[in-house]
């Protein structure tokens, strides 16, 4: 009995060996590469441009509503923040200042694991506003600030302590985090990021979470679900505040054709979050992108470009210019470029955020860019991931997302039996050797 053991031990042995030999290198590779990935810093580095002054103060110059987009010095999410002030703008029914702790120069951030390639200045900080303003505004504004809770620390009590009576509080995407922090919207209906509802319901009891939402509206209180639904919550507040023709003039004004959000905000939230997985463990190939602007451009261009290419996982997007000076956007936010077009020939890609893209809206136009760079799959999933209505784009075709990466996982597994088995050969033939010796 014992020696009839010993052999069908030995086998188990064998086979687990086989087993630990395959799994060991993918395994290995895949969670090498998603730690460096996701240890990726949250929190962009601060700009900084010692020949560039700080330009003035740009108090609000009309009588029109007022509505502030509240941003952080240590960096504020592209997509929650920069389509909002065009959007607003575009609806001519508000004049739009963007709001930070100090003015100085900030860095914006991509979503994902990418710190945006583009600086800005506020157009005024929180002691300019008292000093210039002095009066609730009619919209306030608030996108994920990844530093919110330490060096951006002061737009908690500023928003506690300038939403009036009369002011409409619209959280973007993770903002959620920080307009609950206020403490302001307790006892209401809200909604957020989707990966992140059960951690802001464990967190915030006192606040009714809502999912498979674009936005959500109680009272004074808005907020909207991931990234691009921002746009719809936007045009919503302004439908709320200013009538449905200034919505659809705004929606107008970027191209944005998906105005049935307005009336309908459901939406059942749907990420092939194992495709990404896959996608972030094992592809590891690295894309430089020139996104080229100039003054005037839009700004819903810009963040696009940036938040698009930022969920192919494995692209990092920067600014360019024909100039290192203060650049205009649209709408007048001065922004920086980290390089110049003289450089174009270091970037694996290079897009333009200034092209007229011919009834398109921005993301459209930045969605198929993906697809024209990184194939139509990819440009599926960065569509899901920024959460924007992609059915009525042409984008079939090709493999799932992530099937290209489980290959390069088995691949990574056969070369491990491989290797174990070419030991395991070369220690037969020396023991052979020895043998015959």
């Amino acid at each position: 009995m014992i020696r009839n053991s010993i052999p069908k031990r030995n086998r188990a042995v064998r086979i687990a060996i086989l087993v630990l030999a395959f799994i060991a290198p993918p395994a290995i590779a895949g969670g090498l590469t998603l730690y460096l990935r996701m240890r990726t810093p949250d929190v962009p580095e601060a700009a900084t441009r010692d020949d560039i002054a700080t330009p003035p103060a740009r108090p609000p110059v009309t009588t029109k509503r007022l509505a502030v987009i509240v941003a952080g010095n240590r960096g504020t999410e592209i997509t929650d923040s920069l389509p909002m002030l065009e959007l607003l703008e575009e609806s001519g029914a508000f004049e739009v200042r963007v709001v930070a702790p100090r003015r100085v120069l900030s860095p914006f951030k991509s979503s994902g694991f990418a710190s945006a390639g583009l600086d800005f200045f506020p157009d005024l900080g929180f002691e300019d506003y008292d000093r210039l303003v002095g009066r609730a505004p009619d919209l306030v504004v608030v996108p994920y600030l990844p530093a919110w809770e330490n060096e951006d620390a002061a737009v908690v009590p500023w928003i506690r302590s300038h939403v009036g009576p009369d002011t409409m509080l619209l959280s973007i995407c993770d903002g959620a985090w920080i307009v609950a922090a206020t403490g302001l919207f307790d006892g209401h209906r809200a909604t957020g990021h989707f990966m992140n509802l059960a951690d802001l319901t464990a967190k915030y009891p006192g606040i009714t979470y809502v999912s498979d939402v674009r936005w959500v509206r109680d009272g004074k209180r808005m907020s909207s679900a991931a990234l691009a639904a921002g746009l719809d919550a936007t045009l919503a507040a302004i439908d709320t505040l200013a009538g449905r023709d200034a919505a659809l003039r705004a929606a107008a004004g970027i191209s944005y054709h998906h105005v049935e959000f307005l009336d309908d905000p459901a939406s059942p939230t749907s990420v092939s979050l194992v495709g990404a997985a896959l996608e972030i463990a094992y592809r590891w190939e690295h894309t430089r992108v020139a996104v080229v602007i100039d003054k005037g451009t839009s700004e819903s261009s810009i963040a696009a470009l940036f938040d698009a290419y930022a969920q192919t996982l494995s692209a990092h997007s920067v600014a360019v210019a024909t100039s290192r000076n203060v650049l205009e956007t649209r709408h007048g936010l001065r922004v920086l470029a980290r390089d110049t077009t003289n450089h174009l020939g270091s970037y694996s890609t290079v897009t333009f955020a200034t092209l007229d893209h011919g009834g398109l809206s921005p993301y459209d136009a930045a969605i198929y860019a993906v697809a024209n760079t990184h194939g139509r799959p990819m440009a599926r999933l960065a569509g899901s991931l920024v959460n924007y209505p992609t059915s009525d784009l042409d984008l079939a075709g090709g493999v799932p997302v992530g099937l290209t990466m489980l290959l390069r996982a088995l691949a990574l597994g056969l070369a491990g039996i491989g290797a174990l088995l070419l030991v395991r050969f070369r220690s037969a033939a020396t023991g052979s050797s020895l043998r015959a010796g």
